[in-house]
């Protein structure tokens, strides 16, 4: 690899069988560390894979909200049936 000049700054062309290795992809943000070997490169999660768990949770939690609902608007028209059976039953003709 070769430091080039880029603006005020320097820059290091990584090369594609690195970007594929570590699923770079254009605007990721990264950490350059210097370790015993020389520079790690490690990317930083990016916004949607730290959502992602999020999403999946709210999805299971929207999940069991749904089904608690469910249940409780049917045991809800249940009792209420019961009780429109029973006042007819009991109601003088």
């Amino acid at each position: 690899m070769q430091i080039a000049k880029w603006g005020n700054s320097l820059a290091v062309r990584l090369p594609a069988d690195l970007v594929r290795e570590l699923g770079l992809k254009e605007g990721d943000s990264i950490e350059l560390r210097a370790d015993a070997r020389g520079l790690a490169v490690a990317r930083h999660p990016r916004p949607d894979e730290i959502l992602e768990p999020l999403r999946r949770f709210r999805g299971a939690a929207s999940a069991r909200h749904s089904s608690i609902a469910s249940l409780t608007v049917r045991s809800f028209a249940a009792e209420a049936a019961s009780k429109c059976t029973s006042s007819r039953r009991s109601s003088p003709v």
